[in-house]
């Protein structure tokens, strides 16, 4: 049950980030996927010059071992990325950044990331929040194969730690 609410709020959040960049496209297919992880440099620099936000070709989950990282486009060239990381049962961490993606070496580095520690209760409420700092730094680098390293410049909790897309509207079984 957890897995399907986690699939769907991803989803309703991805669609919520093509409205917001102004995107006409229809959602994500397995069709599209493919063209989503093979954009190129001087594609991603084309779209651009169409005024449509270059982070288009990269919005969406990604994923790694206990982490998360959920990138959307805000704006007409920034990207908003909310990294999500299971640190036990009861407690979790979220980093929080922006940033301006440089479309030739697809990167984005920031300096305004903020780390928020929450603890749950049994219930799974929020029983604690800590905000632990507001001034990350650090960079993300897309590759053309669907990944994403991320290189943390403030904790170094995730320095070349890389992260793969995922296709939300895919269900996988299993076995």
């Amino acid at each position: 049950m957890n897995k399907k609410l986690i699939t769907t709020l991803a989803a309703v959040a991805m669609a919520f980030s093509l409205a917001a960049c102004g995107n006409s496209a229809k959602p994500a297919t397995e069709d599209t996927e493919a063209t989503t992880q093979t954009t190129t440099t001087t594609d991603a620099a084309n779209v651009e010059e169409d005024g449509q936000n270059p982070v288009m070709n990269f919005i969406g989950p990604y994923v790694c071992d206990r982490a998360t990282v959920f990138v959307e486009c805000t704006g007409k060239e920034d990207a908003k990325i909310t990294v999500t990381w299971a640190d036990s049962a009861i407690e979790q961490s979220e980093w929080t950044m922006s940033g301006t993606l440089n479309t030739t070496d697809l990167t984005v580095d920031y300096t305004n990331g903020v780390l928020t520690r929450r603890t749950f209760g049994e219930d799974g409420t929020v029983q604690e929040e800590t905000q632990v700092y507001t001034d990350g730094t650090g960079r993300f680098t897309f590759t053309q194969d669907g990944k994403l390293t991320w290189d943390d410049g403030k904790d170094h909790v995730a320095d070349g730690l890389v992260f793969e897309w995922t296709n939300p509207n895919v269900q996988t079984t299993q076995e």
